[in-house]
């Protein structure tokens, strides 16, 4: 799944799926989680702007919702690493509060 699946087609085997889907634009990803087994969740948005927090909260919300509606059975996470506490950068809690939001789709979340 990308945003621009254009951009990734000419990288990828001829045997892989490329479909659009913006984590950010709920509606666009119905489709693409349609048929889907196990979802490998490889999104972050620090780099996007100073409120990244809310867009990853928003992004994996978005996702969660469309996993769940589509009966996505597992969602393998690359996250963070750290205790969840307060010592924590904000990326790195960020990162596991992405982790906690995934949960709430009902798929097992590794």
């Amino acid at each position: 799944m990308a945003r621009r699946p254009e951009n990734l087609r000419a990288r990828v085997s001829e045997r892989t799926d490329v479909v659009r889907g913006d984590v950010l634009q709920r509606d666009t990803l119905a489709d693409a989680v349609q048929g889907i087994h196990t979802a490998y969740y490889l999104i972050h948005s620090m780099g996007t702007s100073d409120g990244f927090e809310q867009d990853d909260r928003d992004a994996a919300g978005n996702f969660a919702s469309a996993a769940r509606d589509a009966g996505v059975k597992r969602i393998v996470y690359l996250g963070g690493l750290g205790e969840d506490d307060d010592e924590l950068s904000s990326h790195l809690r960020s990162r596991h509060e992405v982790g906690k939001v995934l949960k709430e789709s009902g798929a097992q979340v590794i």
